[in-house]
Parts: C-alpha cells; structure tokens; sequence
C-alpha cells in the first residue's frame, strides 16, 4: 500500500509556512516553545519576532520554528508529524523533549487527558498517526504481515525502571555496532491506538513526579517511550521483504538550580543526578557539532541510549520548551543556546528494510547467470561454442526464474495464509480476551458486592461499639447521678438535723425573750411603783419644811 510501501516526501509545517521542507532530511529539527506566563509571572523577557526568530538579551535565535505562549498542542504536532509518517515508511524517528522545570515539557510531549483532545500531546497524537493506517491495511494491499509493540521506562538516579511493570532497575546492554537497549524490558504487543494509550496511560501513573517551589508536579526521571513496528509485505517487483521502525519519544526532566526549586533531601539528590545527565547530554553535543573523533555516549545511562538519536539513523526532532518570564531569562538563555547547537547535528538516516534470506540467495543466482550473457564479463571462444552456452544459460535463467517466481508465490500464499490463520487467532484471542473481560467484570461485581457486604457488616459493628459506648456512657452517668443523690440525700438529712437544732434554738431563743420581756415590764412596773412612791414621800417632806 501507498501509506506503507512509500516513504512520505518530508514535510515539516510551521505557522506561516504549512509545508516547508528541510534542506536535508537527516537535519536534527529544532522546535522552540514559550509557555503562557503563570499567576507568580508578571513581566516577559523573551521577545518572538517571526516565527523562526526570537530574541533574547540582545542576541537572535533562528529555528525551524518558534511557537508563542498562544500556540496549541495541535500547531506542535503539525510540525512534527513528517516523523511519524516516516516510522510507517521504515524509517527510525525520535522526539525529543527538553528545557527547565516548569516549562511545559511533560505537556507538550503528554498532554493533558482530563482537559479533552486539544490538550492530546505529540504521543496521543502520534500513536493514531502510525497505528490507525496499520491497523486499516490489509493483503490485498499488500501486506503480509505487522508486528507493534510499545514499551515505557524511565531514568531515575541514572538507573532504567520500567514503568509497565513493577520491579527493581533494570541495565543497559548493547554496544556502538548494534545500538543500546534496556535489558529485561517489558514489551507489550498492541494492534490499534487504544491498546497503545492504554499502555501509555499506565506507564505515566507510575512515573515519579514531586512538588518544588517552581512546579507542583516536577517530573523527577528522564521518561521514553517506544514503539517498535515490523511489516513485512509485497514491493511492486513482487518481492517479499520486511521493513522495521522504531519510534522514540523522551520527555527529559528539567534542569534545577536548588536555590529556586528549595529541594532538599532525596529530591535535593534526584536534582543533582537529573543535572548531571544533563550535562553528559550537553557535552555529547558539542563533541558531535564540533566533529570529535570520541563522542562521550557512554557518560551516562541517557544518551548511551539516545546514541541513534543524535548523530545516529534517526529522523530526528528537539522540541525546546522555555518560559518567557523575565525571572527565568537566564534559564531560558542556556535552553536556546543547547537548542542551537543541537540543530547543526547531522544524522545517518537510512531505510531499514531488507529481504529474506532465501529469496537473496535465488536473486544471487539469478544475478550470477546473467553476468554471463552478452554484455556481460564472460567471453566464448568461438561463435558456436558461445551459442552453445548462450542456449544452456538462457535455459537455465528461465528455469531459475520459474522455480523463483513459484517460490514467491507459494511464501506469498503461504503468508497469506498464515496471514488468515493469524486473522482467525487474533479474533479468538480478541474474543477470549471479551470473555475474560466478561468474566472479570463479573467478578469485580461480586467482589464489590462482597466489599459492600463487608462494608455494611463493619458499619452494623460499628454501630453496635457506638451503641456500646454509649451505654456505657449512660452507665456511667447514671452511677455518677446516683452518687450524687445519695451525696444529696446525706446533705438533705444533715441539713435537715441542723434545721431541727436551729428551729428549738429559735424557739427556746423566742420563748426566753418573752420571759425576758415580761421579767422587763415586771421590772418596769416595779421601778415605776417605786418611783411614785419616792416622788410621793419627797412631796411629803417638802410639804412638812417651812
């Protein structure tokens, strides 16, 4: 088919120009992209001129493109999807996120699922570019066969960990010759773009991530995620043969000044490791860009891993993320200048296609034989000796290329079979898999029923212990009451006694003032008496004087 057999002319759309293509297509692209100024950030440094240029502290930066703080996450995509298309036409592709924490990196290379479509980053977006064409081919298009798998890890402290499965680290094997790769990696098989999101959407909820000052949800690893695709199919000569891509998207972890992001401890440790494969980065870029005999790949698990990436057989692309806050000018700085010297890397971009062994050996032949007819090296000796021989040889040549074309087909109908037969499993294993999920779903239920159950029977638990303290609760305060009853009933008695002994006090007090009172008025009549009878005897003697 045309989507599969043919390599897509590249094309890499910016906003004033769609479909401007590269000078060459082994150029690393280099993307610049500003981030919308956030509450804390007041005034703008960086100044976008054009849509290639900006300019920072005087001096003038030129990419393939430069998107503003208005861009959208489709506007970044549009220039990078000639990668994508290329990975369906045999080539290697990688994307490759990089610049300061906070600036947008994770966004732009992931997305944001919750906030819809728009916000799908270049993954989401990529992963239905190369799949949906797959998925929709067919033989009669002339494919045989195709094989994709994916797979998620991330470099954390300079150590592989995948993100598809628990585990410890993992190592790094390869050399030079045949590339590097993580050992042990988990690999899984998908066969249409929602297995793949699936399988990036696990990876992403186990990927390490912590707040900072400068960033909530700083990512704290260096995160890849691949996608290997196989295709074997028939060329427009009627041969078999098969061609192999991997796609490569890195989303780096942001270089951290520990005075601005206020890390401490096992973070303050993630930041200087983050930091020093950063640097090991930087200098396998400028070893490449001046043309040193010794490229510096193995400083690191990083770019041991991204040694194809840069310099290597990939189509290639740097997206740069920096944020145009004055306060981060000198962050941004250092992102445009590594920006700038990765765009004069040049890459080895070849086709990875090759034909089965068996078919090579019969072309060999047939290659060998025709050397030999007229216009080619052999000579005869004399006229007839050479018909003679030309005779043998056209027979033979036709012979061979008979038993040549029938070898095809039946390895045409063989895989077209086998092509069916893997059709047919496919659909069982997609019906098993429907079952298991049927059956699992079904399980889930009664198990969330059971949960339910459960949960009921520790609230009734719970509310018999309630119900128990607050018996006890009750109990306690009815004692409490009793006491303080019986404490009352005590004082009642006791007072009750004190007011009897007051009351016969009172009334022995009462009575003894009334003997009291009637003593004194006994008293006072008696002094009274006395009284006239005095005033009566001095009226007598003043009466007798003369």
């Amino acid at each position: 088919p045309t989507q599969l057999l043919k390599e897509p002319e590249p094309h890499y759309p910016t906003l004033s120009s769609p479909m401007r293509s590269l000078s060459s297509p082994a150029d690393i692209r280099a993307l610049l992209r500003l981030r919308p100024l956030n509450d804390d950030e007041t005034q703008p440094g960086l100044v976008v001129k054009e849509c290639s240029t900006i300019r920072c502290r005087g001096k003038k930066y030129t990419f393939d493109a430069v998107f503003d703080c208005a861009s959208k996450q489709e506007d970044i995509y549009e220039s990078i999807e000639a990668i994508p298309a290329a990975v369906i036409g045999g080539y290697n592709g990688t994307i490759l996120a990089y610049g300061q924490t906070g600036s947008g990196k994770t966004y732009t290379i992931f997305g944001k699922e919750e906030a819809g479509y728009d916000s799908s980053g270049v993954a989401q977006r990529s992963i239905e570019a190369i799949l949906n064409p797959i998925e929709s081919s067919s033989v009669e298009d002339g494919l045989l066969s195709t094989s994709t798998k994916v797979s998620f890890f991330e470099i954390h402290n300079d150590c592989p960990y995948d993100l598809l499965k628990e585990g410890k680290g993992l190592e790094v094997k390869g050399d030079h010759t045949d590339g590097s790769y993580v050992e042990g990696l988990t690999e899984v098989s998908v066969s249409n773009p929602t297995d793949a999101m699936n399988a990036l959407r696990h990876g992403l909820k186990n990927r390490k991530t912590s707040g900072t000052i400068m960033n909530r949800d700083s990512s704290r690893s260096h995160a890849v995620f691949e996608l290997k695709v196989e295709t074997e199919f028939i060329s427009n000569e009627g041969i078999t043969k098969v061609r192999t891509s991997k796609f490569t998207l890195v989303d780096l972890a942001g270089s951290e000044r520990q005075k601005k992001t206020g890390a401490t401890g096992d973070r303050l440790k993630e930041s200087g490791s983050i930091n020093k494969s950063l640097f090991s980065l930087g200098q396998v870029i400028n070893s490449l860009v001046e043309g040193k005999s010794h490229v510096p790949f193995r400083d690191s698990v990083l770019t041991k891993l991204l040694r194809n990436a840069l310099g290597g057989n990939s189509k290639t692309c740097v997206i740069a993320t920096v944020s145009p806050a004055l306060e981060s000018l000198d962050e941004s700085k250092s992102t445009l200048d590594f920006l700038q010297k990765v765009k004069h890397i040049k890459n080895k971009v070849v086709l990875n296609e090759k034909t089965p062994p068996s078919l090579m050996a019969s072309h060999a032949e047939v290659d060998y034989l025709n050397q030999k007819l007229p216009g080619g090296n052999s000579a005869a000796s004399s006229p007839f000796e050479e018909d003679d021989e030309l005779k043998k040889l056209r027979v033979l040549v036709v012979r061979l290329q008979s038993e040549l074309s029938q070898k095809q087909k039946r390895h045409g109908h063989d895989l077209q079979r086998f092509a069916v037969l893997e059709s047919k499993f496919a659909l069982q294993k997609v019906e098993s898999a429907k079952a298991a999920e049927a059956a699992k779903l079904d399980r889930d239920s009664l198990m969330q029923k059971l949960r339910l159950l459960e949960l009921d029977g520790l609230e009734r638990v719970k509310e018999v212990e309630l119900l128990r303290s607050e018996k006890e609760m009750v109990d306690n305060k009815l004692s409490v009451t009793e006491q303080k009853i019986l404490e009352l009933i005590v004082t009642n008695t006791r007072l009750t006694r004190q007011n009897m002994n007051l009351k016969s006090k009172l009334e022995f007090s009462i009575k003894s003032r009334t003997q009291m009172k009637d003593r004194v008025e006994s008293l006072t009549l008696e002094a009274t008496s006395m009284l006239a009878m005095k005033i009566a005897s001095l009226a007598d003697a003043r009466s007798i004087v003369p």
